[in-house]
């Protein structure tokens, strides 16, 4: 949830940061890949033009290891839209709920609001 608030907060596109982890998964190595281990968008870095992504462990959220990431690739990704196509419809129809928030319904009880990676919402 963290790193969805921190992509909102940038202004960033989450499916995109989403494809920039796939490239990351494919390109660095070793890759620390385990059960109970997320790779996350931690921070930005304007000094050096880039974003800081981190492996995590899930329960615990300590973080093991960060790489910064040049920005270029973010909008290198972004700017390739057709090279990009069909993972990003895999993302829109495999993971379409994944931004769960709260809001207030009528009478005062919490009702959960998804927005997927196209941007529409919905109540569950």
């Amino acid at each position: 949830m963290r790193e969805k608030l921190l992509v909102r907060w940038l202004g960033l596109d989450d499916a995109t940061i989403e494809m920039t982890k796939l490239r990351i998964l494919r390109s660095v190595e070793p890759v620390p890949i385990a059960e109970g281990i997320e790779l996350r968008l931690t921070e930005t870095d304007e000094e050096a033009d880039g974003y800081v992504f981190a492996w995590q462990e899930t329960a615990s959220q300590h973080l093991l290891e960060y790489m910064t990431i040049p920005a270029q690739l973010y909008r290198a990704i972004q700017g390739n839209s057709e090279g990009w196509a069909a993972i990003l419809q895999r993302l829109e129809t495999d993971a379409s709920w994944i931004c769960k928030s709260f809001t207030w319904a009528k009478g005062g009880k919490p009702t959960e609001v998804y927005t997927p990676l196209s941007g529409r919402t919905g109540t569950m």
